[in-house]
């Protein structure tokens, strides 16, 4: 019992922080409406690059696409457009048109129940993203999902 009165006292403002935050996080969710932050709070160049210290980010995105089975480019930036899709093997291969260079890595995601690959093909510079769909038993899904695609470069 010692022991636990011992722990408390020692730590009494630690406890006293967390509920605190755990309270404040816990009101805000519950009297928050839904959809009440969007874009409208959400300002552009709100974080400027000063603000950034270089030295702990390792890469901005470069480019990025937002792709609908396979074959409809439904957001991007810089534009992009699907230069092929095969719904056998259910992969792609996305362009944005300029060169990319081996420095950057393309990143992709297709939701919680699909695996994607994306790579940058051959060497050198291209403009390619080569990328694939698989389902979570490891195998070709030509099925409609939608893919996001991003390229992140290092610092210029």
């Amino acid at each position: 019992m010692n022991r636990i009165l011992n722990h408390l006292r020692a730590n009494t403002v630690a406890y006293l922080a967390l509920f605190v935050a755990l309270g404040g996080t816990s009101y805000a969710a519950f009297s928050l409406p839904a959809g009440s932050v969007g874009t409208r709070q959400l300002k552009n160049h709100s974080i400027t690059p000063i603000k950034f210290d270089s030295g702990k980010i390792g890469a901005y995105v470069r480019a990025w696409a937002v792709i609908q089975d396979g074959t409809k480019v439904i957001a991007a930036r810089p534009r992009a457009r699907v230069v092929s899709w095969d719904p056998s093997f259910a992969a792609g291969v996305v362009s944005w048109g300029s060169a990319i260079t081996r420095a950057c890595f393309p990143v992709s995601s297709a939701g919680r129940d699909f695996v994607e690959t994306a790579t940058l093909p051959g060497v050198g510079q291209s403009a390619d993203i080569h990328y694939q769909v698989y389902n979570n038993a490891g195998q070709f899904d030509p099925t409609a999902v939608t893919t996001y695609i991003a390229v992140l470069c290092p610092e210029p």
